[in-house]
């Protein structure tokens, strides 16, 4: 795994942790996430804006763990109230939702499994 930078600054009543990663080959964006206090993301220096906080939640666990994940799993882990109906299609949003915010190959998916596309360098 390697770090473009990796860096932690206190700022008095506040953190923050900062993960960048860019894709030499394909030249994607810089995507950056804050995960000390509120979570937070930025592409390419501008904030985004996800629909919602499960999300949010999702884009962050695949770009942490950085591997493949059974899209049953997924969806005990963050619906774990909804039928399998509802939940697939609550992931099919989510997933919709990251790939219309951030241009380019971020996501890998296929019917049973969702990852972070393994070019992505952290």
């Amino acid at each position: 795994m390697k770090f473009d930078f990796f860096y932690f600054e206190s700022h008095g009543s506040y953190a923050k942790f900062l993960l960048s990663t860019q894709v030499k080959e394909k030249k994607m964006p810089l995507l950056r996430f804050y995960l000390i206090g509120p979570p937070r993301i930025e592409y390419d220096g501008i904030p985004v804006k996800l629909d919602t906080r499960k999300t949010l939640a999702l884009l962050i666990f695949l770009a942490v763990t950085r591997r493949n994940h059974r899209r049953d799993s997924l969806l005990n882990m963050l619906w774990p109230d909804s039928n399998q109906t509802q939940g697939q299609a609550l992931l099919r949003h989510s997933l919709y939702a990251i790939r219309k915010t951030l241009e380019g190959d971020w996501i890998n998916s296929d019917r049973d499994n969702i990852g972070i596309n393994p070019g992505a360098d952290f």
